[in-house]
């Protein structure tokens, strides 16, 4: 039968790779491998060794198999790496670990794979893995180290509100750490409309997209509520997760500071009120009958000539001299002026017999280094102490002598007044709206750095204390000045 034209008969077999069992095409697929293997055959001997573990190795990999792999690095033995290798044979179950190279001091990833007569082992330079991993725990620390010394308190939590992180701030406010909180809502950790607040807050952040102010208030462990300045804001991992992080500082003592100054200022203005009025009544009932005086003696004396006229120039006159002193006397009182010119010593040895003379109350008055000068603004506070501790004396504690005690040391300026009187109840005092004037010489204490003390109790008599830096070269220089040395 005579073939067709058309007919193209068998094709021949196309040229390819060698059959799959040929030990050729094994050899090349393992060749091919970037990271290094090498086969060990049940006496530890290498029977493959592929071109990069070759390499790894410094020799050809002739060099190498047939031979003992502990004989070869005897260095090995002993090392966890021999330790792996014989578990894997022994238990037949693949290892995975990391070492440093022995020839070439790099970081090993290393997976060896046991089958019956031997052991597969595949090795890849982790170098590079082993450094962003250490560069991204220094940042870690780095980033720990931060935020546990930041005085402010700082947290993260998830997109679904769940702690993930909160800094040594937060736990010394709260007394719990991130072991405590993480994966807890705000609604396990504080009480309801707290969390409730605190999770519209994050929710209106991450919506926003964008940072947020907030102003929050929680209770601290022991129940007093604070309120807190809190900078919320979004970002994303990595992974591209959604958190919200919150920096929070305390406003708790800057607004309790800025009540207490406008309490201050409001007493102030009291006092300022008060002394202006015992002003009034002294220029009125003192000054204003003698000039009063004065204009009837001038007024008669027009009508006179004579004797009666020189009598009326001389009663005149002493009207004068009179109210010359009582001016005077006002004026010392409002500032003695030697305490300007002559320092603290002499101010307070020109007022108590005065104090003495004017309410009948004996001070015994004791001192110590006031000789030289010290800072102006605390022979003031030290002057208006004792004289407003006095005042109270002759007002309240109903004796007839009081002890004042003023020392002067290379540090300190020492104050203490006391009186064995009837006393009186502190707490009461101040509630009552007076505090005879303990608040005004608290506040000159301690805008010199200093504290002011009270002790006393109904029948008991009273003994205020006072104390504040004063330092010696400061105070050397000023008395210098103020006496033109």
């Amino acid at each position: 039968m005579r073939r067709r034209r058309d007919d193209k008969g068998p094709t021949p077999a196309a040229a390819g790779p060698p059959p799959a069992t040929s030990a050729a095409w094994v050899t090349q697929a393992l060749e091919s491998i970037t990271d290094a293997l090498f086969v060990l055959d049940g006496d530890w001997r290498f029977v493959h060794v592929n071109r990069q573990a070759a390499l790894d190795a410094g020799e050809p990999a002739a060099a190498l198999v047939g031979r003992a792999l502990w004989e070869k690095y005897p260095a090995l033995l002993g090392t966890p790496l021999e330790a792996h290798y014989r578990c894997a044979v022994r238990e037949q179950t693949p290892v995975h670990f990391e070492m440093r190279g022995l020839l070439s001091g790099r970081w090993l990833d290393i997976r060896a794979y046991p089958f019956p007569g031997g052991l597969v082992v595949y090795s890849r330079d982790g170098s590079q893995r082993r450094r962003a991993e250490e560069a991204l725990r220094e940042s870690e620390e780095r980033f720990q180290a931060f935020m546990d010394h930041s005085p402010a308190v700082a947290f993260m939590k998830d997109e679904a509100g769940r702690y993930v992180y909160v800094n040594r701030a937060f736990e010394q406010r709260y007394g719990r750490g991130l072991a405590d909180l993480r994966g807890l809502t705000d609604f396990e950790v504080w009480p309801a409309d707290v969390a409730r607040a605190f999770r519209e807050a994050d929710r209106a952040t991450l919506e926003a997209g964008a940072g947020m102010d907030f102003l929050d208030t929680a209770p601290d462990p022991d129940g007093s509520p604070q309120s807190w300045r809190a900078y919320k804001f979004p970002f994303r991992d990595a992974a591209g997760g959604l958190y919200v992080g919150g920096i929070a500082v305390n406003l708790t003592p800057q607004l309790k500071a800025e009540e207490e100054l406008r309490a201050l200022s409001q007493r102030l203005l009291e006092v300022q009120e008060q002394e202006r009025r015992r002003l009034s009544r002294e220029l009125h009932d003192e000054v204003g009958q003698l000039l009063t005086g004065l204009s009837l003696t001038l007024g008669r004396g027009e009508r006179l000539d004579g004797d009666g006229l020189r009598e009326a120039v001389g009663e005149a006159r002493a009207l004068l001299r009179d109210l010359t002193a009582r001016v005077r006397d006002l004026s010392l009182r409002l500032r003695p002026s030697m305490l300007d010119d002559l320092g603290l010593l002499p101010a307070l040895l020109w007022l108590l017999p005065r104090y003495t003379a004017q309410t009948g109350v004996r001070v015994a008055f004791r001192h110590e280094g006031l000789e030289r000068r010290f800072s102006p603004e605390g022979e003031t506070a030290a002057y208006r102490i004792v004289q407003e501790a006095l005042t109270n004396v002759a007002r309240h504690a109903r004796v007839g002598e009081a002890a004042v005690q003023v020392s002067l040391d290379a540090q300190t300026l020492r104050i203490v007044i006391e009186d064995r009187g009837v006393g009186f109840d502190p707490e009461a005092a101040a509630s009552g709206g007076a505090g005879c004037g303990l608040s005004g010489m608290r506040q000159r204490a301690a805008l010199l750095g200093g504290r002011l003390e009270l002790a006393a109790a109904a029948g008991a008599g009273t003994r205020l204390s006072a104390e504040w830096p004063e330092g010696a070269g400061e105070g050397d220089r000023h008395g210098a000045d103020a006496r033109g040395g």
